[in-house]
């Protein structure tokens, strides 16, 4: 964990120094330029599909059947991210919106009600239940994929007050996502443990990651005028992987609905 926190650091720290340098330059030129800041609640899921007739690892069913066989049991996951971001407007409708983003994406299995002798996941303790308690016994798998990405929006003005307190915008635009690190995520539910522990960190996920994606993004902004140069914005966004994040005989399609919650200085006199 420590190596990814300095993973997502530096390139954080490098645009923060590139935003300060801009913002000299915008002061002088008096060009069209402004910096923020944002945090990302996420709701995220995934599409998972397999037609390999391949067989799963020490048993005698396929990727394909196996996949279907699960699918009932996955659902959606509750993220965070953050992003710093750099907006030049290219002209009274049009504004181009970039910057570095951390994100996780990826989806939520559930193993409920299990029992003794169940199998769980490798890893997770023995991989199996040796509990013979009647407590109640759930397990939230989370498959997990977080990504430095760069965002590129276009956004389109569609209204503004008269006082140009508040402006509403349409957003539409592509992410490139570099993979800092893909992990499955084990938690044990309410005050169930195994082995004494209540979350397990796992490389081994089934899922073979790739290190570069892509995915396409479209939403809207809102923006709040707090001060001459201080903007206030809610951003939400739908987010889709069109291309699989997975190499592995299980493909991968992330998608998300996110809202950026941040803050704008604009340098525009």
């Amino acid at each position: 964990m420590k190596n990814l926190n300095l993973k997502i650091t530096k390139p954080f720290v490098a645009l923060l120094f590139a935003t300060v340098y801009c913002s000299q330059l915008s002061a002088q030129s008096n060009t069209k330029l402004s910096i923020g800041f944002s945090i990302m609640p996420t709701f995220t899921s995934s599409i998972n599909t397999s037609s390999s007739d391949a067989l799963v690892s020490n048993t005698s069913q396929t990727y394909s059947k196996y996949n279907d066989s699960i699918s009932s049991k996955e659902t959606y996951r509750i993220t965070y991210g953050a992003s710093v971001w750099v907006v030049y407007a290219l002209n009274k409708n049009i504004d181009i919106q970039t910057g570095l983003s951390y994100v996780d994406v990826g989806f939520q299995r559930q193993l409920k009600n299990l029992k003794l002798n169940d199998i769980t996941y490798p890893g997770i303790g023995t991989g199996v239940i040796l509990d013979y308690s009647y407590s109640q016994k759930n397990i939230d798998l989370n498959y997990r994929y977080q990504y430095l990405q760069i965002p590129i929006l276009a956004n389109f003005d569609v209204k503004h007050t008269r006082d140009l307190k508040f402006e509403f915008d349409m957003n539409a635009g592509i992410g490139l996502n570099f993979l800092l690190n893909h992990e499955l995520q084990a938690k044990m539910v309410d005050t169930y443990r195994i082995e004494g522990k209540s979350e397990y960190n796992l490389d081994s996920t089934g899922y073979s990651a790739r290190k570069f994606a892509i995915n396409v993004m479209v939403g809207g902004t809102m923006k709040y005028k707090y001060e001459k140069n201080i903007y206030l914005f809610a951003q939400p966004i739908i987010g889709f992987y069109p291309l699989s994040v997975s190499g592995g005989d299980i493909s991968s399609y992330p998608y998300y609905c996110s809202v950026n919650l941040g803050v704008i200085y604009s340098f525009k006199k």
